[in-house]
Order: structure tokens, then C-alpha cells, then sequence
């Protein structure tokens, strides 16, 4: 499995002096071909809301004015970026601020069906065991930080789990290191990223809220927590929540 092509980032279509953009807040992943989770805190409105699930996207452009990503009017037109819907909000999502990271998850669903997405991953609910090696995934916002144009989908960390966590992360191939202990990080727009499993087959879990560094102003930004593994109690009823719902979430055998 090649984890980016189950990739998704999610943001809003906006428009500034007639022109459209998309700016792009988060991540998130396809479990099914209409539906995908994502951070419950990404979720600002439910005005305008877009997915795209295009890996490399060199008409990614950052645009200094918004701090935000760009996708040119041919990618709009061909519907790489399309709309979507919140369905749910996990039931114990805590919306005050600094208390949302507790079962920060949200569902997605594609607004037309006509064309299902392909890429899509099952959800792992086996408990992930102390010591077993994960991967972690995600657009990675700080990706567009001062570059005025750049590929903002080359993210992609190993994770050992033993008590504390390390990751080792990429950033457009520039082989940056982040040795980070404790608490487990990643870059603004990480954010309802997917957890993997040791060998990539299934989805675990998602990124938790908030950043922790900005590798290009090497600089703290603020406090992010590790994830929510889906064999958790609470969110095992979410995902059971989903399904009586209807949506075809695909689970790992």
C-alpha cells in the first residue's frame, strides 16, 4: 500500500478579488469511497468545505497573503478539490478550547456520489501494542511555508513506539530531522492525519489537534497531542456509529 494515495487534505473554496482559491487547514483519510475522517476541530464551518486527494499537486501554490495554499482555476474546474459534508462529530468531542483533543474526530462525505473516490484505506481496530512501529501521514501545512511553489504532499514519519515517541520526518525530500520526545508532534495542517499500521495496510487512528514546531522558523507554535487510536472505547462506538448509519466503512479482517 502506498499510504500518500489515501491521502487527503481538506479546506475551504473561497474567493478574494474574483478569484478562487482553496485554502487547505488539515488532513484526512478515506475509509470508504464517499466517506473520510478527519479532525473534529477542522471543521470551522460547513460552508464551502472541499477534499482533494491529488498526491503531488505541482498547481499547489502558497500565497502569502492568506498563509494559505492555492489550487489554480483548471484544477477547480476538473474537480480535484470537491465538496464535501460533515455528517457526524464524535458524540464526546469537547469543543472548548484547549480541551479538544479528546475524540477529536469528525466523518466527511463527498456531496456528489457520481464519481467515488478510489483511494480509500480499512480501519484497524486491533489494539496497537507498546513497542510496535507506526507510520504517521499528512499534508503537512508548513510544507508552503516561504516557498512560492512547492509539492505540499511529501510528508511522510516513522513513528517508534515505546513509552516515548520519536519521529523522523521529510519535508519536500530535504531530509529535515525532527527528534521530538514526549509528546508526539507534527506541522500545522497534520490535524486529522492518518495513524498507520507497522506494515501500512490500515488506518488506526488520527492526528490530534494543534502544531508544535515550524521547521522553517524554528520555533515552538504551540502544543499538539499524539492521536486517537481507533481500538480506544469511545471511538469504536464512533466507527460502529458510522456504520449503523449506513456508510460503507471497510474494516481490516
Amino acid at each position: 500500500m502506498n499510504q500518500e494515495n489515501h491521502l487527503a487534505a481538506t479546506g475551504y473554496l473561497l474567493e478574494y478579488q474574483q478569484e478562487k482559491y482553496v485554502e487547505f487547514s488539515c488532513s484526512s483519510v478515506f475509509i470508504s469511497p464517499t466517506v473520510a475522517l478527519t479532525a473534529a476541530h477542522c471543521i470551522r464551518n460547513k460552508n464551502n468545505l472541499c477534499i482533494t486527494t491529488i498526491a503531488n499537486q505541482k498547481e499547489i501554490l502558497f500565497e502569502e497573503p492568506f498563509m494559505a495554499s492555492q489550487i489554480i482555476s483548471s484544477a477547480l474546474e476538473d474537480e480535484r478539490c470537491r465538496k464535501v459534508k460533515p455528517v457526524s462529530v464524535h458524540s464526546r468531542y469537547l469543543k472548548e478550547y484547549k480541551k479538544f483533543d479528546k475524540n477529536d474526530m469528525a466523518l466527511l462525505e463527498l456531496e456528489d456520489k457520481t464519481r467515488p473516490v478510489e483511494n480509500f484505506v480499512p480501519v484497524s481496530i486491533q489494539p496497537h501494542k507498546k513497542g510496535e512501529r507506526i507510520q504517521l501521514a499528512g499534508y503537512g501545512y508548513q510544507n508552503f511555508f516561504g516557498h512560492k511553489k512547492s509539492i505540499g504532499f511529501n510528508y511522510i514519519s516513522e513513528v517508534k513506539s515505546s513509552g516515548k515517541i520519536t519521529i523522523y520526518s521529510r519535508y519536500n525530500g530535504g531530509g529535515m530531522i525532527l527528534d521530538i520526545k514526549d509528546n508526539a508532534a507534527g506541522t500545522r495542517g497534520d490535524s486529522g492525519a492518518p495513524i498507520f499500521n507497522e506494515k501500512g495496510t490500515a488506518v488506526i487512528g488520527l492526528i490530534k489537534s494543534g502544531s508544535l514546531i515550524n521547521p522553517f522558523l524554528n520555533r515552538k507554535q504551540g502544543h499538539m497531542t499524539f492521536g486517537e487510536d481507533f481500538s480506544a472505547e469511545t471511538n469504536l462506538e464512533f466507527l460502529k456509529q458510522i456504520n449503523a448509519q449506513g456508510y460503507d466503512v471497510r474494516f481490516e479482517n
